[in-house]
């Protein structure tokens, strides 16, 4: 999964045609960082209400990912553990 990453982020920094956005989540207090990378800088869908600002982009290895007020929140390959979390 490592290499696949660096292999994805290389390609990114190294090939000028590709455009993707990175998707940072980051908690310094506990010292965990993640970053996913979506196909595109522009979002598949964007509405920023009176509260909050939704986006969602797609990813070929996550599939869409869902992003509340520029906090990564879910993806499509994690949502049935997500899920299943919230039904026990």
């Amino acid at each position: 999964m490592l290499s696949f990453t660096i292999s994805l982020v290389l390609l990114v920094y190294f090939i000028p045609n590709i455009s993707a956005k990175e998707i940072k989540e980051e908690e310094f207090e506990i010292g965990y960082i993640q970053t996913l990378l979506s196909n595109s800088d522009d979002p598949v869908v964007s509405i920023k209400s009176k509260y909050q600002h939704i986006e969602i982009y797609d990813s070929d290895h996550f599939g869409k990912i869902f992003v509340l007020d520029e906090a990564l929140q879910l993806t499509e390959k994690d949502a049935p553990h997500y899920n299943e979390m919230l039904a026990q």
